[in-house]
């Protein structure tokens, strides 16, 4: 049995030993032919010259050139298919415009058939290179265009082919060589040119300045309006809000509109019944709210409070950012050496033969069918022979690692959409990917994403994009220094290289206080760099919170999404609102997050990734310790979209990604990601973005405007009880609980539950609310509870 299947073994190979014996050979007469063609030797020579020229005419020399060339591409085993198809293309045009330009008779009279007749009728003075032109497929051509549009118009098409044809070779990167050259080449003028605009716009931006300083002591000097005082200084009303501008939240659930230097408070909508032609009328978007008078003194209480007491409340910007420039590529660094080098692909074809021999010498029949050699691993597509079972593969994984004395290897059987089984080896020499590489090569389809961002190359080397908006949230996790902080890194400068301050605000909450230093002073930021545990819990209350009022807002406008709203805002400019910006919430660490809260951190993940989307809020969690207690049920099922780095177990790999793989992982970059709908991980190689790069690029950004934070996140102190009032005061009977109390003069949880008809959970609810917004005092054992508030006189008023 042995020797027979040594015998077939050597027939295969004798036999494609003799067709590569045939294919030199052809290709070795072709290249003949041609030489002696072209040198026109002898009779053979004249008649191969004198053939060709009848049929292309005076392009038989660029024929003997592409004879010669395919020639040698034959005997490289080079297939025509490799080039691609817009420089054939190409290069098919431009001959055709010749020939056509070629065979166009000084005679006008002849048209259309009558030219092609007048070529045969002339073959033997062609065929002996007379009278040549563009042979006769350049007669064939001429006859057919001059017969459709007449000389004139087989001109303009003989133009129009030239500029085709040019078009097709010089946009791809055929030409790229030559373009390096000239921006090598103009490179010092365009620095000079670049130092002479600074100076420029610093000139400009110390006039600026003086006009601002100017500005403001007039303003000081006229400003007659009196400011609040809170615990972050002096507040000016009419600063805090600008007429026809709406919040993004207001503690209340009513918008605040300042107008005429006067604090009112509206309700979002009124209905046409109620509203009142008075002066206190206000177009707020999308309709009119109008107020009482009885209720104008509260209102201005209830503002004056708002702003006094440093309450939670969210306020919009409003800057232009219409002269903002993006970062250029010239601040990241160059392209480093490709990661296919000359040592990988020696070490894929002897590790590519000897696989196969070691699966032989198990008793498994198998032909290596590709080798994909990437950044850091090199893939073998193994296609098993009939009736060998795949898992005999799988089984020999560690008989594989070490016959290949390999670090370590991953096994994916079969491959997704293939019959055959992906074997995965480390490569000899590590190669980066370039932040620099993948933001050059973003392909034009994406060109005007904002939410792009460069995450590395995969297996075959191309390079891997993610689209924050269609995940649209992701969870990164790994073992520490797998590369999961440069991949963080890495998001945030693709969304600072490819966003405006006013198109994407990020808030990041960094627990371990040194990994978003230099992001600090950037204008993208929603609010400061969070550090504090129970900070970042408020905070995402807050962002729960302008969510609900994106919402709102949505609702108003009658729009489905973020999108939707902002096209509105377009169309309808006479509403003076400003288009809302898309949010990326960034958590560095979520496994310090658990530890302080991790119930009201759950619930607010789980409301964030479950309706944020449609609001224009994406939130990105990163965790170095990937447990059960960390990434819980609840945040797995709403984010679909990972990315998994080394870990150490096969436990913690089916934590994050709900099967195996990451522990076989070789760390420095190398993952495993599953967007959103995909099933099965792919293998990337992460991008690497150095610190220098990161704060070249935030000194960029930073130098053309500081970051003005929403004043939520200013104070998050007070977020924590007020937002739990808040959300506990959403309970419809509140209002009539507390009404009843405070007329009764009585509060106690069995009052409540004989009057409203309710269970003792609600109850014993309402009166936790109740003491913790001051109407009520605490509990002192068998005496009944204080009520502390009374109604006044004028409340009964009408």
């Amino acid at each position: 049995m042995a020797a027979k299947k040594k015998t077939k073994k050597a027939q295969k190979k004798k036999q494609a030993a003799e067709n590569e014996i045939l294919v030199y050979i052809y290709a070795l007469v072709l290249i003949t032919l041609s030489i002696i063609g072209c040198l026109e030797i002898g009779f053979l020579g004249n008649l191969i010259t004198g053939v060709i020229q009848y049929v292309t005419g005076n392009l038989y020399g660029v024929v003997y050139g592409l004879i010669i060339v395919f020639s040698f591409m034959w005997m490289l085993k080079k297939n025509i298919s490799d080039v691609p198809l817009k420089y054939t293309t190409g290069v098919i045009v431009l001959l055709s415009a010749w020939l056509i330009a070629a065979s166009l008779p000084n005679d006008e009279k002849l048209t259309g058939m009558d030219i092609l007749s007048h070529f045969l009728g002339n073959s033997a003075q062609v065929f002996h290179g007379e009278q040549i032109g563009g042979g006769l497929i350049g007669a064939f051509l001429v006859s057919i265009t001059t017969f459709l549009v007449d000389y004139t118009g087989t001109k303009i098409i003989i133009i129009a082919l030239v500029v085709l044809g040019c078009i097709l070779l010089i946009s791809g990167p055929l030409f790229a060589y030559l373009r390096q050259g000239a921006s090598a080449f103009q490179k010092p003028f365009s620095s000079m040119k670049e130092n002479a605009q600074a100076k420029r716009e610093q000139r400009r931006n110390k006039k600026a300045l003086k006009k601002e300083q100017k500005v403001e002591k007039t303003s000081e000097q006229a400003n007659t309006t009196p400011a609040k005082e809170s615990m972050f200084g002096k507040i000016n009303l009419e600063e805090r809000v600008r007429p026809g501008q709406v919040s993004f939240l207001d503690v209340d659930d009513e918008f605040d509109i300042i107008t005429d230097g006067r604090n009112d408070a509206f309700e979002p909508l009124a209905s046409s019944q109620d509203a009142h032609e008075e002066e206190d009328e206000v177009v707020i978007g999308f309709g009119t709210a109008s107020k009482a008078v009885q209720q104008q003194k509260e209102d201005k209480r209830i503002i004056e409070e708002t702003i006094g007491k440093s309450d939670t409340f969210v306020n919009s910007f409003k800057e232009d950012w219409s002269k903002y420039k993006l970062p250029k590529l010239t601040l990241l660094n160059d392209i480093g050496k490709k990661a296919r080098s000359t040592a990988n692909i020696k070490a894929a074809n002897e590790s590519g033969q000897r696989l196969i021999e070691i699966l032989d010498e198990f008793g498994v029949r198998a032909t290596l069918m590709a080798t994909h050699i990437g950044p850091s691993v090199t893939k073998f597509e193994v296609k098993p022979d009939l009736g060998v079972r795949v898992n005999k593969i799988s089984n020999l994984q560690y008989d594989i690692k070490m016959a290949l004395a390999a670090k370590d290897i991953r096994i994916e059987a079969p491959i997704p959409g293939k019959s055959a089984v992906g074997i995965e080896i480390p490569n000899v020499e590590k190669t980066s990917v370039s932040m620099k590489e993948l933001m050059k090569s973003v392909p034009e389809k994406y060109q005007d994403k904002k939410m792009l961002f460069a995450l590395g190359k995969d297996l075959m080397g191309s390079c891997v994009y993610g689209e924050l908006n269609k995940m649209p949230h992701l969870l990164i996790a790994g073992a520490t220094g797998s590369g999961k902080s440069v991949c963080v890194n890495s998001i945030i400068t693709s969304i600072l290289m490819r966003a405006r301050p006013d198109e994407i605000k990020l808030l990041l909450v960094d627990p371990k206080k040194v990994e978003f230093t230099p992001y600090k002073q950037i204008p993208h930021l929603l609010g400061p760099v969070i550090t504090d545990g129970e900070e970042a819990n408020r905070a995402l209350k807050v962002i729960v919170a302008m969510m609900d009022k994106r919402y709102e807002l949505f609702a108003m406008a009658g729009v489905r999404n973020i999108a939707g709203y902002n096209t509105y805002i377009e169309n309808h400019p006479e509403d003076g609102l400003e288009k809302l910006p898309w949010i990326v919430v960034i958590i560095d660490e979520l496994a310090d997050l658990m530890l302080v809260a991790a119930k009201e951190v759950e619930a607010s993940i789980q409301r964030i990734t479950q309706l944020a989307r449609a609001a224009g809020i994406h939130l990105i969690v990163a965790t170095q310790r990937p447990s059960v207690d960390v990434i819980t049920g609840v945040i797995k099922a709403n984010i679909p979209s990972r990315i998994a780095f080394a870990v150490s177990s096969a436990v913690d790999s089916r934590t994050i990604l709900d099967q195996m793989g990451a522990e076989k992982l070789l760390g420095y970059g190398d993952m495993l990601y599953i967007p959103v709908g995909e099933t099965n991980p792919t293998r990337v190689q992460g991008v690497f973005v150095s610190d220098a790069e990161v704060q070249s690029i935030c000194d960029f950004v930073s130098a053309q405007g500081k970051p003005k934070y929403e004043d939520a996140f200013l104070r998050l102190e007070a977020v924590d009880n007020e937002y739990a009032a808040t959300q506990e005061s959403a309970d419809p009977l509140y209002e009539e609980v507390k009404s009843f109390i405070i007329s009764t003069r009585k509060a106690s949880t069995s009052l409540i539950q004989r009057k409203f008809s309710i269970g003792y959970a609600r109850a014993a609810r309402l009166i936790d609310v109740l003491e913790e917004q001051g109407v009520i005092g605490p509990s002192r054992g068998s005496k009944p509870r204080e009520v502390l508030v009374r109604y006044e006189e004028d409340d009964f008023d009408e």
